[in-house]
């Protein structure tokens, strides 16, 4: 069922949402380190400007073997403390519904009459990797992030190629890389594993300007870990910036709870 492999690939992107990483000194060639921090800082200015998102039309695509499944949907964010998303069947019926929080996951699924809740923190210790709200926030946001949350530009290191910055950010566990134009705009993020058996790859595209606010309206999205593959993309047709918005989120009585321990499988 299709909100079924919804599920898992959603569950599947929390593994690769990490924080709490001590930094390192990454072992990268850099140019010198006031330039790092310079893109850096400036990269940091584009996500200030962004304080919430209302994506009230979005078109979610997730192949699922031979079929592709498509569904309308919304997505909408506090920035730094909420993002909910919306999967919609026929005449805007909701099917799925997905809120996370600095602390927590909800995943609603309303045509099972189901839902999955429970704290970063849990899923974290299932997956054996910590997990991050803001890491995953700037994955689907195009943000620059900093996973250990120290905000401190000297971790990063920059290099220029072929028109485009890369800024990168090594730590004990992971590598993170973010491909940046000549005009600032985050092109590519890329996090792996050191030992590369977990990645992930977000890719933005078709830049548009919204009240002087350019934003990726193509996301491609890129889950790959030792036992499954798997992608999605989101297309925005309609965004605005810096409204309010509203994400609140009732679970229904009758609906049963689905624990984490129901759901390791999705997590090996």
């Amino acid at each position: 069922m299709w909100n079924k492999k919804l599920f898992i690939f959603f569950c599947g992107m929390l593994l690769l949402a990490f924080s709490g990483c001590k930094v390192t000194k990454p072992a990268i060639v850099a140019v010198p380190l006031s330039e790092s921090e310079t893109l850096a800082q400036k990269m940091q200015v584009k996500n200030a400007a962004i304080k919430t998102i209302d994506a009230s039309r979005v078109i979610f695509t997730i192949p699922n073997n031979d079929v592709t499944i498509k569904t309308n949907g919304s997505m909408k964010v506090v920035v730094d403390s909420c993002m909910v998303l919306s999967f919609q069947a026929l005449f805007g019926i909701e099917v799925v519904r997905v809120k996370l929080t600095k602390d927590s996951v909800l995943i609603i699924d309303r045509l099972n009459q189901r839902y999955f809740s429970d704290s970063f923190a849990v899923i974290s210790s299932l997956a054996n990797i910590p997990i991050d709200y803001f890491s995953l926030q700037g994955l689907m946001l195009n943000r620059v992030f900093d996973p250990a949350k120290e905000n401190n530009f000297k971790n990063f290191v920059s290099s220029e190629s072929d028109q485009m910055h890369s800024l990168q950010l090594a730590s004990s566990s992971f590598h993170t890389q973010f491909l940046i134009d000549q005009n600032y705009a985050l092109k590519r993020t890329f996090v792996s594993s050191n030992d590369n058996s977990v990645s992930l790859m977000a890719e933005y595209s078709n830049f548009n300007g919204v009240n002087g606010i350019d934003f990726p309206f193509a996301t491609n999205l890129f889950l790959s870990t030792a036992s499954r593959q798997l992608s999605a993309d989101y297309a925005v047709e309609k965004v605005d910036f810096n409204t309010q918005v509203e994400v609140k989120t009732i679970i229904p009585s009758k609906y049963k709870r689905v624990y984490s321990s129901d759901i390791k499988s999705i997590f090996k």
